[in-house]
Order: structure tokens, then sequence, then C-alpha cells
């Protein structure tokens, strides 16, 4: 999920979809009421069950997260969709591998000329991926300054070859985007200095108790081996000597050896569990276009149990991500009735939490040929709190999928502007396979609120990843309302109308 510098907006009264000629297309149809299209009784109903205490934050192969699955199975059932998953189910299983690290027997250790450094699993964490980032290593430091610097640098450094690259903290997904990099590079590892503990708890309690992998289809290529990526307290690079290395030094070499080594030592426990996507298809009634189709997506899971904060280990994961679950869910609804030519497929995905591992999954075996696969909508911003006005394509920019959004934008009275693509969430794993595809987010500029309102309602409802991020009666449900309308309105446009009948 990403976290926001995000602002949201207002409606009104709802119902279900107006199923009327041209469905919001041009004028006074256009600027028609939310309360018209998207349900917010059904949203605060969905975003209810799915943050309930009985489903124990849906954490990834648990019983709380099979009865998840079962919700919303219920709900598409009922709603009349084609299932799209599995021998004609609506699951989509994934082969999902727990581990489960050993906090006595995992440590990482600095050596620097004749002196040594150990750390344990409370000052260091340990990222998912792949299975073969599950691994020990060890190897000499190569620092490259901050994440992102280390990016645009990697072409002017030596060999890294069974190195170990230890960067500083950068933007969000950079260190992801790093580390598949250096799998080019055959790094031995891939460690961040992070400025200080409350980031690590933070990181470390973001995934949960444990660590996810999908089980491999086959045997990694040797040539391109994932590389292990930790975070890790500032005493580790003070360790390493990196806080008296001068500015100067930096910006003249691309890459700095400390005189030292890491030494990665890793045990765990690893066990397989049962979890899974949930698909589901609206057929299109274009005999030429529904072999085409436009996902509309958002992750179910969460992290379940996690480090007590007040007494609280339970982390609902309401903001993150029922809200975007029961928005896809209204976004189906109000669609379901209405004429397309293309075929829409509404995903749920698990694992988005331990990397984006469900929509992975997804992209390797899709229902429909990713091929014919237009476009991609991921609902995983969290719930505006008031209606927007604005709206950020996070990807997509350039693509029809942003010229649709443009077109609903325009006629609404809103704006739309592009950044580009990064890995933090689902939407990265169709942007890599070359499927246009967003993140959407609310922008700033709050129907009839302040910006001090506006930060009062983020620091009142954000919770994201906390164990109070639980859902309460008295949340503003208009902001999301409009998030689903849009996200339908795009769909909608994508999707096209089909061929009058003869």
């Amino acid at each position: 999920m990403r976290s926001p510098a995000i602002r949201i907006g207002r409606s009104g009264r709802a119902a279900v979809l107006v199923a009327t000629a041209p469905f919001l297309t041009a004028g006074a149809a256009a600027r028609a009421s939310e309360a018209q299209v998207i349900d917010t009784t059904l949203l605060a109903r969905h975003a209810r069950t799915l943050a309930h205490d009985s489903l124990a934050g849906r954490a990834n192969g648990t019983a709380g997260q099979h009865g998840a699955v079962a919700y919303l199975e219920r709900e598409l059932e009922r709603l009349g969709l084609e299932p799209a998953g599995d021998g004609r189910t609506f699951r989509q299983r994934l082969p999902l591998v727990r581990v489960d690290i050993d906090p006595l027997r995992t440590r990482l250790v600095v050596h620097r000329g004749a002196s040594q450094s150990a750390f344990d699993t409370d000052a260091v964490t340990h990222f998912g991926g792949d299975s073969a980032v599950f691994r020990s290593f060890r190897g000499p430091v190569v620092y490259a300054g901050s994440a992102a610097e280390a990016l645009s640098r990697l072409g002017q450094a030596p060999s890294l070859a069974g190195k170990v690259v230890v960067v500083t903290a950068g933007p969000p997904g950079s260190a992801n985007t790093l580390a598949d990099s250096l799998a080019d590079r055959r790094a031995a590892g891939l460690l961040v200095i992070l400025p200080d503990a409350g980031v690590l708890a933070r990181l470390a309690n973001a995934r949960g108790r444990s660590r996810f992998f999908l089980a491999p289809d086959g045997e990694q290529p040797e040539a391109r081996r994932p590389v292990p990526l930790l975070a890790g307290l500032p005493e580790i690079g003070r360790a390493l000597g990196l806080d008296g290395i001068p500015a100067s030094r930096l910006q003249s070499t691309p890459f700095l050896s400390p005189d030292a080594t890491i030494e990665y030592s890793f045990s765990a426990d690893f066990a397989a569990v049962e979890a899974a996507n949930v698909v589901a298809r609206l057929p299109g009634r274009d005999p030429a276009l529904a072999r085409e189709v436009v996902v509309v997506l958002a992750h179910y899971d969460h992290i379940g149990f996690a480090a007590p904060v007040d007494g609280d280990s339970l982390y609902n994961g309401f903001i993150d991500n029922a809200v975007g679950t029961s928005a896809v869910l209204a976004v189906a609804a109000a669609l379901r009735e209405t004429p397309l030519a293309r075929s829409l497929i509404f995903l749920f995905t698990a694992a988005e939490e331990e990397g984006s591992l469900g929509s992975r999954h997804y992209a390797a075996h899709p229902p429909v040929p990713l091929g014919r696969t237009i476009a991609a909508i991921n609902l995983d911003a969290g719930a505006p709190l008031a209606p927007p006005r604005a709206w950020i394509l996070e990807g997509g920019g350039g693509t029809r999928l942003d010229s649709a959004a443009r077109r609903v934008a325009t006629r609404h009275g809103w704006t739309v502007s592009a950044e580009p693509a990064r890995f933090s969430s689902d939407q990265w794993r169709f942007h890599e396979r070359g499927v246009p595809s967003t993140l959407l987010v609310p922008g700033e500029g709050w129907e009839g609120l302040t910006p001090e309102q506006e930060t009062q309602l983020i620091q009142r409802w954000w919770r994201a990843h906390r164990p109070d991020d639980e859902w309460e009666p008295a949340f503003p449900w208009h902001g999301l309302q409009r998030y689903a309308l849009f996200a339908a309105l795009v769909a909608r446009e994508l999707a096209g109308a089909p061929p009058p009948a003869r």
C-alpha cells in the first residue's frame, strides 16, 4: 500500500447503479451524484466485515483469511459474476511458503579490521521476495549513497559480484528496485541503513511476524539470483564507518568501499500454507472485443498479529485494505448491468503485504492472457476521507488508461496528473509485464475542507499497519464513494460501449 501525503473529499445519499442509457457519459449525466452509482451502505458493510476481529487480520494461510475469501465469493456470486479462478471457481490458488525466522540463530556481523560488531533481529529485518533471498551471505562492503543515488550510479560501478551493497534509505520503492537491479550484477546482498529505530520497527512490523514467498516453478537461473534485502539501524552504519565519509568524496566517487565485510547468518523454519487470489469476470458484449479485459483490483490480505501497541496485537487492516476491497466490490456492483464492449476482471489479491506475491502469481498465470489485458486499475491508496477533486495516476502516464482517466476527470471538473511507476503495490506486477497499470491515488484539495481540516482527518483516520486501524461507525464514507466512482467511470471508459443491437 502506498503511504500517502494524500488529501481527499464528500457526497450524498447512496443507492445502487442507475442503469440509464449512456452510463454517465456527458453533460448532466456526467455530473450525476455519486449517490446514484455507489452505495455507501454497502461500502461500510463490506469494510466492516473484512476488518472484523473474527477474521483476525486476514493473514496469509489463516482461518481468518479463508473467511474473507468465503465472504468475497458469496458477494461475487450474489452479483452474478462469472468465476475466473482455478477449475471454474472464484479461487486462484497461491503456492505460498511461510518463513518463520529464528531470532536466536539469525544475526548480522560487521567485520572491520580486527574488530567485529554483532547485531540480532532487533537491529535488522529481512524482507521477502523469491525463495532464493532467504539465505545467508557474506561479502566485502560497497557503499553507494542513498538507494535512489545507487540506482543512477550503477552504470559507473565496478564489479559487484559477491559484494554487499549498503545504502541509506531513499524514496518508497527505491530499495526494491535497486535489489532487482543488483540481481543482474551478482551482488551478494543489499542492506539499507535506516534513520532511527522507529522506522525499523514500522518496516519490521509491516509484514507481520512471518515472511512469505511463492514456491518456485523451477530453479532460479544462476546468472540472475535474487538479492536478499535487509534494513538495519544506524548503529550498523556506524560500525561500518559510514558516518565518517565526507560528502565531497561521495560526489566525486560513484562507489566507496570501506574496509569492512558483512556476514549475515540466516536460519528459519519453512511451511507451505493455503492461500488464494479471488477472481471474477464480467463478460463483454461485443463479439470483437469481449476477449480483451480491464482489470480492477485490490488486495484483501493484511498481516494478522504483530507487535502489540498498548496491549493490542491484532492488526485489523481497515484502511489497508478492507476499504479498497470494498471499493472494488462496489465497482463490480455498479458495472454489472451496464452494457460493456470489453470484459472486466475483478481481482482480489492475497500476499500483497509480502511483496505483491498474489498479483505476481496472477500475472504469471492469468485467466486471460496479459496480451489481451488493456489496463489494470489498483485501489490500494487508502480511503479518501472526503471527495477528491484531483487524481494521481502512479504509473499509467501516456497510455490509453491515462487518456481515459483524463476524459472522465474533465467531464466532472476534476484534474489528473501522472507519476512514474514504482514498486509500491500490486499494479507493479502488471507494469513490469508491459500492461498499462496504475495505483489510483486521490490528490490534494478535498471538497469543502481547509488544509488544516484535511490534516486533522488524516491524523484521525490514517492508521495503516497499526492495531487501531479498525472499523468505526463514525468513519466518513463519501470520499471512498467518490474513489470507487472514479474507478468505475475509468473502467467503463476503457471497456467501452458495445455496438447497437440489430
